[in-house]
């Protein structure tokens, strides 16, 4: 199973976001290789979020545009 790709556009604010937490966690100051790992398995989770949110919009729209159909059917289908 393969994961949706976000949109790249929000690379920059996920990349400043995980930078702002990591900014706060003095403790990596001293470890880079360690904040540099956890940034990058950050960045990467809020990613794979962002896309599996995104297909779930896409599949959600794609139910409600069936479901709209049907209903228009049945509607025409029944004697006035």
């Amino acid at each position: 199973m393969s994961t949706p790709p976000a949109d790249p556009r929000l690379l920059p604010a996920v990349r400043g976001t995980v930078r702002e937490i990591l900014d706060q966690t003095k403790e990596l100051a001293a470890q880079p290789e360690l904040r540099n790992r956890l940034a990058r398995s950050m960045v990467r989770v809020a990613l794979t979020a962002a896309g599996l949110i995104a297909e779930e919009d896409q599949v959600q729209a794609e139910i409600d545009q069936r479901l709209k159909q049907e209903a228009g059917a049945g509607a025409r289908a029944r004697p006035g």
